[in-house]
């Protein structure tokens, strides 16, 4: 059995929606939806939270089988990316993992069986990563302007306007956010969440909610309600 160990990271500063990590949504903290699931999980291992802040910590203490990495303060900052946190939490463990999880803490709507099916496609597979994508939909990358100059532009070079129907347009997909899986010792050599030969795992657009800002806020607890789910 693979083991594999799932890290949720979690900062206290927020640009878009202040505290989103720990705000209120159907009565819970946004954050703890992501716990919970993970927690659920047939194949996670452990599952840690990544965060600096000690407000966080106190909302999540509920959970006693939740690990907790206390990152440095430098890595909470607005531009540090990702990988720096999760390659700094590999190197302050104890135990060896087979492979990781990223779940971001601000995607309320992902599941338990959504996390077991990446999984178990990933493990089943001779990919070294897994990534979830949702389908762009009517935001097809042909449709999509710049303005250069003052001037509106095609973003990919075409002639003219393209005017297909969305149906007959190629299938374009967008990284969700929800799940990144990889092979760690992948991670530990390319210093990237996303490595080698990459397996897509496609959602929904209902499941695929990150919420960043008051608008997502609002399509999270929409969704929520619309499927009649209660605080898990």
């Amino acid at each position: 059995m693979k083991k594999i160990i799932a890290v949720i990271p979690a900062r206290e500063g927020s640009k878009g929606l202040k505290l989103k990590n720990i705000k209120t949504i159907n009565k819970k903290p946004l954050i703890n939806f992501t716990i919970e699931e993970a927690l659920k999980s047939k194949f996670i291992s452990k599952v840690f939270l990544s965060t600096e802040s000690n407000l966080i910590r106190s909302k999540t203490k509920q959970y006693k089988n939740l690990y907790h990495h206390f990152r440095p303060k430098y890595l909470a900052k607005d531009k540090i990316e990702t990988i720096d946190v999760i390659l700094n939490l590999l190197s302050n463990l104890n135990e060896k993992f087979d492979y990781l999880i990223l779940l971001q803490p601000t995607c309320p709507l992902r599941t338990a069986e959504d996390i077991d099916v990446a999984l178990k496609n990933l493990l089943n597979s001779n990919f070294d990563s897994i990534v979830s994508v949702c389908d762009v939909d009517g935001y097809h990358p042909y449709r999509m302007k710049i303005i250069k100059n003052g001037r509106l532009e095609n973003f990919i070079k075409q002639k003219g306007e393209n005017m297909t129907p969305r149906q007959l347009l190629p299938k374009v997909y967008i990284r969700n956010g929800l799940i990144y899986a990889s092979k760690i010792k992948m991670i530990l050599k390319n210093k990237s969440l996303v490595n080698g030969k990459v397996l897509p795992f496609v959602m929904s657009k209902l499941s695929s909610v990150n919420i960043d800002n008051e608008d997502d806020f609002y399509l999270a607890t929409r969704y929520l309600k619309k499927l009649k789910k209660k605080p898990r």
